[in-house]
């Protein structure tokens, strides 16, 4: 147990700190000043007792992402999906930069899409002009039904 916490002299800063409300009032008074008094321990922070001072980035204490080790406590059955169950849209795509116009990889990329279960792809390459059409000639040539461009 903290040390504090047996002190009589501590006890009497935190009920100065605090406003005294009825309750503590009559408790005091009436000779339930223990009940209260454990009651209050069950209620201070965890803190308030430990040896260690907490990890705040005060006073030189370091707070760092790297010794942040989160304990995970939820324990559910895992299942890795291989597809989607209904047919979805990709509304995010940069086929541009990605595939480069490489009719290989575009066609790898439409097998990528039946696997997965994707119905549409939403290219956002689409620009204007002479890059607009040099666009839809390489989506649409052969897979009209399966791209938008943007």
């Amino acid at each position: 147990m903290c040390s504090r916490l047996l002190t009589s002299a501590w006890w009497i800063q935190v009920f100065r700190r605090r406003p005294a409300s009825l309750f503590r009032r009559i408790a005091w008074r009436e000779g339930y000043a223990v009940p209260v008094l454990l009651g209050l321990l069950v209620l201070l922070p965890r803190t308030a007792c430990s040896q260690s001072p907490p990890l705040d980035g005060k006073s030189g204490r370091e707070l760092l992402l790297r010794n942040f080790r989160p304990v995970p406590t939820l324990k559910v059955p895992q299942h890795l999906l291989k597809q989607a169950k209904f047919p979805v849209v990709d509304m995010h795509t940069h086929f541009f930069h990605r595939l480069k116009h490489s009719t290989d990889q575009l066609e790898h990329f439409v097998e990528l899409m039946n696997r997965h279960n994707i119905a549409v792809c939403v290219s956002l390459d689409g620009r204007l002009g002479e890059r607009f059409e040099e666009h839809r000639k390489y989506l649409w040539s052969k897979h009209r039904d399966r791209f938008l461009i943007f």
